[in-house]
């Protein structure tokens, strides 16, 4: 689970599920629209300008290539690939 970890250490920049299109309150006839657009445009500012900041300096390893691999698909996933050097490496 290293990889898992890594990538939401970094993460921790930005609101959770900022990418998520759907939340099921969206439904609800008391929901403020304008409200919710104010509050997710400010956090995607936010994120932007925490990404911006940043320098790439995360490393991680691990002897199983396929969990590389999943770190790799995690980060870019969340938009932070270029930041991470990710290598298969034995932890010994």
């Amino acid at each position: 689970m290293r990889h898992v970890l890594l990538v939401q250490g970094e993460e921790s920049r930005h609101a959770r599920r900022l990418r998520r299109e759907y939340f099921g309150f969206l439904g609800w006839q008391q929901h403020d629209i304008a409200l919710w657009r104010g509050l997710l445009d400010e956090a995607k500012q936010r994120a932007e300008t925490g990404l911006r900041a940043l320098r790439p300096c995360f490393f991680g390893s691990d002897a199983d290539p396929r969990m590389v691999q999943t770190a790799k698909r995690n980060a870019q996933a969340a938009g932070v690939a270029g930041f991470f050097t990710l290598d298969k490496q034995d932890m010994a």
